[in-house]
């Protein structure tokens, strides 16, 4: 009953680069998903982000050195980092579900927007079909 909550936990948090082992007492491991390399590397960027953060009078004199703009490298970092976790979320359902579901899976983003425009222009989509 633990391991079905913590794997549903570990799913959940993969993004964030947070990784879970869970085992039996005395027992072989039932889930090690702190191992995989994706969440490995999420976790490492984390830490760098945060010593980053701290250190950021330094970053700017380095970032002036190398010539390219603040917002060109932040969103050069922030796409890596978020296919990074797509990935590390993928790799997490893959472990504990099996490979074979984390190959079907599909991204799907969604966002605020006009719902009434949309169901119009799908509507018309099915009408040309």
């Amino acid at each position: 009953r633990i391991l079905i909550i913590v794997q549903k936990y570990a799913v959940h948090m993969a993004h964030c680069g947070v990784g879970f082992v869970c085992r039996k007492r005395g027992g072989a491991t039932d889930l090690n998903t702190s191992s995989m390399g994706t969440v490995k590397k999420l976790k490492d960027l984390f830490k760098e982000r945060e010593r980053s953060a701290m250190g950021r009078g330094e970053a700017k004199a380095k970032e002036k050195a190398k010539g390219g703009s603040k917002e060109d490298n932040e969103a050069g970092a922030e796409a890596a980092s978020k296919k990074l976790q797509e990935q590390a979320t993928k790799d997490a359902i893959g472990h504990i579900y099996g490979c074979g579901i984390s190959r079907e899976l599909l991204q799907l983003e969604c966002g605020e927007g006009n719902v009434e425009e949309v169901s119009l222009a799908a509507l018309r989509a099915m009408m040309v079909e």
